[in-house]
């Protein structure tokens, strides 16, 4: 599905929004997720790639980062640390 702002989602469908497992490419960021959807909202297990090069992988729930992750850090020292998040908040 293209939309309009030329975003793309490749998925899993429940009625007319993403849910299950599918991939979201935000094409104005220059950012990507793929991973578990629920009522068109990033939410489960999923690795999201920002413009930046960093990539983010773990838990989220309802569109923000929540529950424990990975994040790697595309710095040039391939730094890797574990996180917690809770409602978008690092813990």
């Amino acid at each position: 599905m293209d939309y309009a702002n030329g975003d793309a989602y490749e998925g899993e469908w429940m009625g007319d929004r993403p849910n299950g497992q599918g991939s979201l490419t935000m094409k104005d960021k220059g950012e990507e997720y793929s991973g578990e959807f629920l009522n068109q909202k990033k939410h489960g297990r999923g690795l999201y790639k920002f413009a930046n090069g960093d990539v983010y992988e773990g838990g989220w729930k309802e569109d923000v980062r929540h529950g424990k992750g990975l994040y790697m850090s595309a710095d040039g020292r391939g730094s890797c640390r574990r996180v917690v998040y809770y409602n978008g908040v690092a813990m």
